[in-house]
């Protein structure tokens, strides 16, 4: 993996770089949210949706603006990007809700476990959509 990264940092393709930096960032305010929303005594299928809503609009900002260079500023280009963009990571959230959902209530996996397995799927699954469908080059 690190040899990718060097690979496309002498290539000047900082992309995968930016979005892996950026990524755990999100990931980031995901798990701290997820965490604090836990200790408070909430469920943790509340818990992983207010916590991934807090992430999402975290990453939506960094990906157009640092990771995928989308400077666009005009109000119906920022309308469908975060529309796409908000669709394509409720795809990955029910996606992860179902992971989790299998791994802690069928499987009797921690929780935390759980939720990591699932975050490495999620910021995959979240690269290929943003980089092919929704900041796109034009």
């Amino acid at each position: 993996m690190f040899e990718y990264i060097k690979n496309k940092m002498k290539a000047g393709d900082l992309t995968v770089v930016m979005y892996l930096v950026f990524g755990v960032l999100t990931t980031l305010v995901d798990w701290v949210a997820y965490r604090v929303l836990r200790l408070s005594g909430l469920d943790y299928m509340f818990s992983n949706v207010a916590a991934w809503a807090a992430a999402v609009i975290f990453a939506f900002v960094t990906n157009k603006f640092m990771v995928f260079n989308s400077k666009s500023v005009d109000r119906l280009v920022i309308i469908k990007e975060f529309i796409s963009f908000v669709g394509a990571r409720v795809f990955s959230l029910l996606l992860q809700l179902a992971g989790i959902e299998l791994m802690i209530g069928y499987a009797n996996i921690n929780e935390y476990i759980a939720k990591a397995v699932m975050t490495v799927v999620v910021v995959v699954c979240n690269y290929v959509f943003s980089k092919l469908f929704i900041f796109k080059d034009k």
